[in-house]
């Protein structure tokens, strides 16, 4: 019998832009999962604040109706609750301390491990949008292939200029208006500006620094053993 971590479940976002395959690739992970024999728990963004999880004319239906601000549906097997408010996915996350994975769809802004779902070559402008992104699944194996080159190439660029370790200072220099002025310039500006270029360049090695893996959507099964080896970090902390 699997032995849930003391740390609380691992959590793997599925984003994307809409008819991406987000359900479909979270339904197969949580298949996946669930035959490794893992407690697995679901949550998925809607972007209508009309929907309804029991059929219209059930009882749970009538009672929300009618005014109850949660209605819960018990049965041997099952357990619904329906609040009629808003809740905060750090709170809902609250809600499973002892399963072993958390599996969401949707809520991009959130500062979880990500899975980009890319079916078109423009869909490939969300993943340098969003924070925390572990792998991107692609529709095609050309379009793998293509965004691979695209990377390579953007890195090159990004080596080319970055300059020698010359050409900061003087740059530091002319910003800080040492030159011109005798020699004499304000230490606190400088250390100002050598600051901000600190954390610029912190924050691109941090990217340059993460491995992103690439998969295919056809091979969805693979890709859940996949993030299983991944040492996927929970990034509540940082914020």
């Amino acid at each position: 019998m699997n032995k849930t971590s003391a740390a609380g479940p691992k959590i793997i976002q599925v984003v994307g832009y809409k008819n991406t395959g987000k359900t479909t690739m979270t339904a197969t992970f949580i298949a996946g999962l669930t035959a490794k024999g893992l407690k697995v728990a679901a949550i998925k963004h809607d972007g209508h604040d009309h929907f309804e999880m029991d059929q219209k004319g059930t009882d749970s239906y009538q009672f929300g109706k009618a005014g109850a601000e949660a209605v819960v549906v018990i049965s041997q097997k099952r357990t619904a609750i329906i609040k009629q408010h808003h809740t905060r996915l750090d709170e809902m996350l609250s809600q499973f301390p002892d399963y072993d994975w958390i599996v969401i769809e949707g809520f991009k802004d959130a500062p979880y491990p990500k899975l980009v779902m890319v079916r078109e070559a423009d869909d490939l402008t969300l993943v340098r949008k969003l924070e925390h992104v572990v792998g991107i699944v692609f529709w095609l194996p050309e379009l793998m292939k293509e965004a691979l080159e695209k990377e390579t190439d953007r890195e090159e660029t990004d080596r080319e200029e970055t300059g020698t370790v010359l050409e900061l200072e003087t740059r530091l220099e002319a910003e800080a208006g040492i030159r011109g002025n005798g020699n004499r310039y304000d230490e606190r500006h400088v250390r100002e500006i050598a600051e901000n270029w600190s954390v610029e360049i912190d924050k691109v090695q941090d990217i340059k620094g993460r491995s992103i893996a690439n998969f295919l959507f056809s091979e969805r099964e693979v890709i859940v053993d996949a993030v299983l080896q991944l040492n996927l970090t929970d990034y509540r902390d940082e914020k």
